[in-house]
């Protein structure tokens, strides 16, 4: 097969993806990146990359909601009470003070402010992280387990997060600011 050959085959691979995901009303995030590469090996590479990241967060999902303790709300995201506060719960307009660590799957960390709390407000964060910190009450500490669909924002696809990521959180509740 010639090189030109190849290339046209690559690139037809790649309409038919892309009109097979919008027939089914999907959108394969994350492929405004696909501009940065420079061959339709490396495009390619790159979906391959996504799909199986996918799927092993869905693979994730599934085994992890089997874990005693673990909770599931009806979006799907799943949550686990480490410790319990005794405090109030914020509301969507809240000003929180947490410490909480953000990580993936395979543990990198995306963000670790554990040592030093910061103040979030809650209706600027993604809709995961959003709907577990009105789970919380004052003084207490979760794990979330958020699918892609609740752990995406328009940032999401840069840097080492791709596109598809379940996001792990570990959040304390320190206080309620407002």
């Amino acid at each position: 097969m010639s090189k030109s050959s190849f290339v046209f085959s690559g690139v037809v691979f790649f309409c038919v993806l892309i009109v097979s995901c919008a027939s089914k009303n999907e959108t394969i995030d994350g492929l405004e990146n696909m501009v940065e590469y420079s061959s339709v090996s490396d495009s390619l590479s790159y979906i391959s990359k996504v799909e199986k990241n996918k799927k092993a967060g869905e693979e994730f999902l599934e085994v992890n909601k089997l874990n005693k303790g673990l909770k599931v709300t009806p979006t799907g995201m799943q949550y686990l009470a480490i410790k319990e506060g005794d405090g109030s719960n914020p509301i969507t307009d809240s000003e929180v003070s947490v410490k909480y660590k953000c990580f993936l799957l395979d543990g990198s960390i995306i963000e670790d402010k554990m040592e030093e709390a910061v103040v979030l407000e809650i209706n600027q964060q993604i809709s995961g992280l959003k709907e577990g910190l009105l789970l919380m009450n004052q003084g207490s500490k979760y794990k979330f387990f958020l699918p892609y669909k609740l752990a995406k924002d328009k940032k999401q696809s840069k840097g080492n997060i791709l596109p598809y990521s379940v996001l792990i959180y570990e959040v304390e509740l320190v206080y309620i600011v407002k």
